[in-house]
């Protein structure tokens, strides 16, 4: 299971600090993951985009192409202007 831990103003608009859930194994990296998140509804969509978000993976920054697992934790933090 991974862990995602969410920073900046993330947990304000989501309300949520942190979840852990399983990677399907349609998700096999970053872009895959905030896709799966953006299903979740508007304010998701709004929010999970990567000009809006930088993501870390076991704390090293990370790109859409990063890969992901279920040993993971990984952070987003909001980096542009939120709604």
């Amino acid at each position: 299971m991974a862990t995602i831990l969410y920073f900046g103003s993330l947990p304000d608009i989501i309300r949520k600090t942190r979840e852990n859930i399983i990677l399907a194994g349609s998700i096999n990296n970053v872009g895959d993951l905030l896709a799966h998140i953006r299903k979740r509804g508007d304010k998701w969509q709004e929010v999970m985009d990567l000009k809006y978000v930088q993501v870390t993976v076991n704390r090293q920054f990370a790109n859409e192409g990063t890969a992901v697992s279920n040993d993971d934790e990984i952070a987003i933090i909001s980096i542009g202007l939120l709604k």
